[in-house]
């Protein structure tokens, strides 16, 4: 296959963007020392608004148990993020933010949305909307939404 036509391929171009789009979350993220994927496994322990065990998270990022083992560790170890012993049930792991993780709820985002702000404008509403809709269908398609 010839460079113009990998370059028109709809999978090529979905893994650039996401390639490229990770790079500068990484940039975003780094004086927090947190990754893109350890950012998701944060978002997933605001937005449940309590503790989770490892599997739920397992469950909300769409990462395999062994990787989010080590994101748990490396939060632990920056102080994002506690284990305790579940009081209904001795034998599970939860894990919650500290009141340190919780200060990302709020600065996190923010320094996000400065990163995203010059090609969210260039963008438009329009195409945002279209893009979002797209996105979800395909979500939807692989039954990752209901």
């Amino acid at each position: 296959m010839n460079s113009e036509k990998l370059e028109e391929g709809l999978g090529y171009n979905f893994n650039r963007a996401y390639v490229v789009l990770r790079r500068e979350f990484v940039r975003s993220l780094a004086e927090y020392n947190i990754s893109p994927e350890q950012w998701h496994v944060m978002i997933a322990l605001f937005s449940a608004g309590h503790p989770l065990n490892q599997r739920e998270i397992v469950r909300l990022t769409l990462k395999d148990k062994p990787t989010i083992s080590r994101m748990i560790k490396r939060l632990e170890k920056n102080g994002w993020i506690e284990k305790k012993v579940s009081q209904l049930n001795g034998s599970i792991t939860i894990i919650q933010p500290t009141k340190e993780g919780m200060k990302l709820k709020k600065e996190v985002p923010r320094k996000l949305d400065a990163c995203n702000k010059p090609f969210m404008e260039e963008l438009g509403e329009e195409d945002k909307q279209t893009m979002l809709r797209i996105l979800k269908k395909i979500r939807y398609f692989f039954g990752d939404l209901s």
